[in-house]
């Protein structure tokens, strides 16, 4: 099976919880400044340099198909995504090392969604992708990489290796989330950046894991400042700004979140 058609079918699959692929191919633009860039803004301000920036290692773990990855290489960082699904891994890369123009493809992404349409033709319309031409320089200083796996288990020996770690719509994928936190203060470096953005809708809420909990927002937030971190900036329920999920611009349907987003630095 060639890259296109193994892509195609992956983006007809029917997704697990949320719709990554709406996020980085189907016109979704409003999602991904919804999620990123606050966090693309502080990185901004912090990191004035570009010149400078190869030297600072950012961690994405959920990185789904790589945009936000993707993004944070062309501003200059080196960066890691880590990713657990296997449909994730293959059809980012076939988008992050095959696709070489923007608009190269065309797909049905909506052609089975049978409901809350307005008529056939938005239910059947075909969509290009990649929105952009993700290929970027060779002789870049940057480091750009994606590992594969489960969180845990993957970053294991990374003691303290990370200058910034980027959690967006990710923490409430983990069985128990204090031990994804527990992680990320083990491999962030003394002094380094987090960023997190997203809701809580744990993933194995529905009991398909043994030793699953399901925390609310503030008892997280109490954990996070007892592994000794800082916060910078706490702010929860932004509903004049809600993120959009997995959000078909043309249907009678349309899911939000009022996400929490925080920032603090390990002590």
């Amino acid at each position: 099976m060639n890259y296109f058609l193994l892509s195609l079918r992956l983006t007809l699959f029917p997704y697990h919880k949320r719709s990554e692929l709406n996020l980085i191919l189907f016109q979704g633009e409003a999602e991904r400044e919804s999620c990123y860039s606050e966090t693309m803004r502080i990185l901004r301000e912090r990191f004035p340099d570009k010149q400078t920036r190869s030297d600072i290692e950012v961690l994405v773990p959920g990185a789904g198909l790589g945009r936000l990855v993707w993004e944070l290489v062309t501003e200059g960082f080196s960066v890691q995504g880590n990713e657990f699904s296997i449909l994730m891994l293959l059809t980012s890369n076939f988008i992050l090392n095959k696709c070489k123009e923007a608009n190269e493809y065309m797909i049905y992404p909506f052609v089975l969604d049978t409901c809350n349409n307005w008529s056939y033709e938005d239910q059947l319309r075909p969509v290009r992708f990649p929105d952009v031409c993700p290929v970027m320089p060779d002789d870049r200083p940057n480091k750009f990489s994606m590992s594969a796996g489960d969180f845990l288990e993957a970053m294991r020996d990374d003691i303290e290796r990370w200058d910034i770690i980027i959690t967006i719509f990710f923490i409430d994928t983990a069985i128990n989330v204090l031990d994804y936190i527990d992680t990320i203060h083990k491999i962030l470096k003394k002094g380094g950046l987090w960023i997190n953005f997203g809701p809580l809708t744990f993933h194995f809420a529905d009991g398909e894991a043994d030793g699953a909990i399901e925390l609310p927002y503030d008892s997280i937030i109490q954990y996070i400042m007892k592994k000794n971190f800082r916060f910078e900036r706490d702010e929860r329920a932004n509903k004049s700004n809600p993120a959009l999920y997995a959000c078909n611009q043309k249907s009678m349907l349309r899911y939000q979140y009022n996400c929490g987003f925080f920032v603090c630095t390990k002590l």
